[in-house]
């Protein structure tokens, strides 16, 4: 298990070998027993990749968040990773199917447009598309203005708009919006999408654009950015899955076996620990990686073990309870051809209630993020072809 530059490397060790030992407790692998070494990444890549690989020699290698070894292992020392991490169609494709990734990069900001869409907030709305200064922002441009013509949305100047789309949410520009989109939405409030992750900067940015007065901000202006359902901070303000829940029981059984601990399993209301959650991904890794061997077979070769992982059912991920899934398989490791993504849109909320998120910044008059009506039940699946433009594009 390749242990990210940074972390708790003690901590995590301690983790994946109580969870080896719970493997290794119920018969191992197919009746062999289950060997789990951890490596600390030192963040050479090749230092890290040959670790991994040569002096350990693995049948395979789990990581718990992208590595800059990955070309390495797949590529050079020819070794399967498995990673908690998405990966792009390119990646999937030079890796002969060494590269079994949990999810795919491909089409994240089309999956939201076209869920955005789909949902109808957008209906009847004349609608502007704004570019940022990042190079990725003029593709963002033209797949959000194939989408809206798609759907046959009007698209217009920001003065004549009552809806903006942006790449990136910019909340020090939402006052000059407001201000030059006046004519376009008359006494409605303007609505800004970002299409970038929500995130505590905003919150922080929100109370020096308005003043410290957050609320009154808000009320010429609602405004969006997408959270993904494996963001730390959103699992961290949902009630954990049923998966989420069992791998720390059995954690918190384990671990007086293994440490001096007292710990005792406590019941997970919101907002969860990382601890936590950082348990449950640790569990998830090397439940997939353990299945993986054992669907493989006791003698399989590698080409078996890249055709089990690619078959693996979906078998459990750490995202909060009622959260849906994208797609039937657990993991992907060759280029995909479908956009398979679930969405979860995000609103600013000030003063927060008891019911939106806990992650608040500015006291009394708070703000934070929480999901948008619509999207507040585990988030939405978008799953349609992966093409070149959103012609024929649907929910």
């Amino acid at each position: 298990m390749l242990v990210p530059e940074g972390a708790d490397a003690s901590t995590l060790s301690t983790d994946g070998e109580i969870f080896a030992d719970i493997v290794n407790r119920c018969g191992g692998i197919g009746g062999r027993r289950f060997v789990l070494r951890t490596v600390d990444e030192t963040g050479d890549p090749s230092v890290d990749c040959l670790n991994a690989t040569v002096r350990v020699h693995p049948i395979m290698v789990v990581s718990l968040a992208a590595t800059a070894a990955q070309q390495c292992i797949t590529r050079d020392q020819r070794t399967i990773l498995v990673t908690e991490s998405d990966a792009s169609n390119v990646d999937l494709g030079a890796s002969s199917g060494r590269l079994a990734a949990t999810g795919s990069t491909e089409g994240i900001e089309r999956a939201r447009l076209l869920d955005l869409v789909a949902s109808g907030r957008l209906d009847g709305h004349p609608v502007a598309v704004l570019a940022g200064s990042n190079p990725g922002d003029a593709e963002f441009v033209q797949t959000a203005r194939a989408v809206l013509a798609a759907s046959k949305a009007r698209v217009v100047e920001p003065a004549r708009a009552s809806v903006v789309l942006e790449p990136t949410l910019d909340v020090a520009t939402i006052p000059s919006l407001i201000a030059v989109t006046a004519a376009g939405r008359g006494r409605q409030p303007l609505d800004v999408y970002g299409f970038s992750p929500a995130t505590e900067a905003d919150l922080a940015q929100v109370q020096q654009v308005s003043g410290g007065d957050p609320p009154r901000l808000l009320r010429t202006s609602n405004l969006f950015a997408y959270t993904s359902v494996a963001d730390p901070m959103y699992r961290a303000d949902h009630s954990p899955n049923t998966f989420t829940e069992m791998c720390n029981q059995a954690y918190a059984s384990a671990l007086p076996k293994r440490t001096s601990s007292s710990t005792t399993t406590v019941v997970p209301d919101a907002p969860l620990s990382s601890a936590y959650l950082r348990v449950a991904d640790v569990c998830l890794a090397l439940r997939i990686a353990t299945r993986g061997a054992f669907a493989a077979g006791p003698d399989a070769d590698q080409s078996a073990l890249v055709a089990a992982l690619h078959r693996l059912p979906y078998l459990d991920e750490p995202a909060p309870a009622g959260t849906p899934k994208a797609r039937p398989n657990q993991l992907v490791n060759e280029p995909v051809t479908r956009i398979a993504q679930v969405v979860v849109l995000s609103q600013l909320h000030a003063p927060c209630s008891a019911t939106t998120s806990t992650t608040t910044v500015g006291g009394p008059s708070s703000s934070c993020w929480a999901p948008a009506s619509g999207w507040d039940d585990g988030g939405r699946v978008v799953n349609v072809p992966l093409v070149a433009n959103a012609q024929g594009f649907g929910r």
